[in-house]
């Protein structure tokens, strides 16, 4: 299987096409910020709880296709080119969240660049 998708029992393609979109939205907008906000968003991240954070949980361990607990650019792009995005949208959304400019998502990177969207943050 060369794609993210979840079992299909679980998810509907339609829903699955959603959540890969709001993703890649989130992640557009993640890109754009200045240092400092990336950084802010990365300690609210940490310190987020399962419950808070489940639904983003669930697609970080879909784009994790090895378990390694981080996402490689080749399983990032094996995901969203499944979904139609070029490679050069996707260079461009890795590299926006990969803060440390390291060729991984960590899971916290993964949250810092989603968490915002969720509307879970409070002033």
């Amino acid at each position: 299987d060369t794609s993210c998708s979840a079992d299909a029992r679980q998810v509907s393609t339609t829903e699955e096409e959603e959540s890969v979109d709001w993703v890649a939205s989130s992640l557009r907008s993640y890109a754009e910020y200045p240092a400092l906000k990336k950084l802010a968003l990365m300690v609210i991240a940490h310190r987020s709880t399962s419950m808070e954070i489940g639904f983003l949980q669930q697609i970080f361990h879909r784009l994790d296709r090895k378990r390694a607990g981080v996402v490689s650019k080749v399983e990032f792009k094996t995901c969203l080119a499944g979904y139609g995005y070029t490679d050069e949208e996707i260079d461009g959304l890795f590299n926006g969240v990969d803060l440390v400019s390291n060729g991984i998502i960590t899971y916290t990177e993964f949250l810092a660049a989603t968490i915002e969207s969720t509307g879970n943050l409070s002033s």
